[in-house]
């Protein structure tokens, strides 16, 4: 991930007057040094592991601020929390979820991608943003499944 990127993000918060307090910088500071997959409580014990005085609540608020503003994407791999990454500067991307092992996999296919906007177009709908998760097993665990039925 560019650098640059936490520095814009924090310039677009402050273009549209939000508040860019202590615990929010750090907040997306952490994000950005994780540049993964992260949930919320993953969050909040890496922040309470740093000392940096930040409670759940700002958080969730504060997760939920960057979804609304388009800078993070929220996804739901159907375990009970929502998982938060970076969407400013990286470019369109989905996901292949490991049932097994949890292992996230992502993936770009422009087949994909033009074949849903040829969709929409047949529909006259305009997309304003969509996901695509898909689950499964990684091969790693399909090997092992292979081998449990022997």
């Amino acid at each position: 991930m560019n650098p640059d990127i936490l520095n814009e993000i924090l310039q677009r918060l402050q273009k549209e007057e939000m508040k860019i307090t202590r615990q929010r910088k750090r907040i997306i500071e952490v994000m950005y040094e994780h540049r993964d997959h992260i949930d919320a409580e993953a969050l909040y014990l890496i922040l309470k592991q740093q000392n940096a005085g930040v409670s759940r609540a700002t958080i969730y608020r504060t997760l939920e601020m960057l979804v609304e503003k388009r800078l993070i994407r929220k996804m739901d791999f159907g375990e009970g929390r929502c998982v938060y990454e970076f969407k400013l500067g990286q470019p369109h991307h989905d996901h292949m979820k490991c049932l097994r092992c949890g292992k996230v996999i992502e993936f770009n296919d422009h087949i994909i991608e033009l074949r849903q906007n040829t969709i929409c177009q047949n529909y006259k709908f305009y997309p304003t943003s969509h996901v695509m998760q898909i689950y499964g097993l990684c091969c790693e665990c399909r090997e092992k499944e292979k081998k449990d039925c022997d």
